[in-house]
């Protein structure tokens, strides 16, 4: 009768690898690339509101989508980050309302350029924007800044 015996496994008194640190992220530069973020996305609202007339609410969350994913993404886990998000977004989205008013203004007196609008003529251009303040603009700064709020949050790396 053969009996097959088997060694015992040898110890293994190797420890483990230390788990990698975890990346922080560079907040400032997080929120100077979502202020970035936040006026080109806020002029790309704008231009599409003056190109077509009318307000879009999932454009406006759009802006606050991708602001706090570029804030989240190179922030990290940093708490401040979705406020900060937020308030830029709604700063976005104002700016790419003035520009939609700059370019209907623009467009109603051929004279007038946008860019003069937007410099020498703010004043006008805001209280223009103030005239034909729309109640459903709340609501459409309030999806913004939710939108960013919670991608911030979220896309942490």
């Amino acid at each position: 009768m053969t009996q097959s015996l088997q060694p015992p496994a040898p110890d293994s008194l190797t420890p483990a690898a230390p788990a990698a640190p975890a990346r922080g992220g560079n907040v400032a530069l997080a929120v100077a690339a979502a202020a970035a973020t936040a006026l080109v996305a806020g002029g790309a609202y704008g231009g599409v509101m003056a190109a077509i007339a009318y307000q879009i609410g999932f454009l406006a969350a759009g802006v606050g989508i991708l602001v706090g994913l570029v804030a989240g993404r190179l922030g990290g886990r940093n708490p401040v980050l979705p406020a900060v998000s937020a308030v830029l977004t709604l700063v976005g989205v104002y700016a790419g309302y003035l520009l939609c008013e700059a370019v209907l203004i623009a467009r109603d007196n051929p004279p007038a350029t946008v860019i003069e609008q937007l410099t020498s003529r703010f004043a006008e251009t805001h209280q223009s924007y103030l005239d034909n303040f729309d109640p459903i603009s709340l609501v459409f700064f309030l999806f913004g800044a939710v939108a960013a709020f919670q991608t911030a949050g979220k896309s942490a790396a």
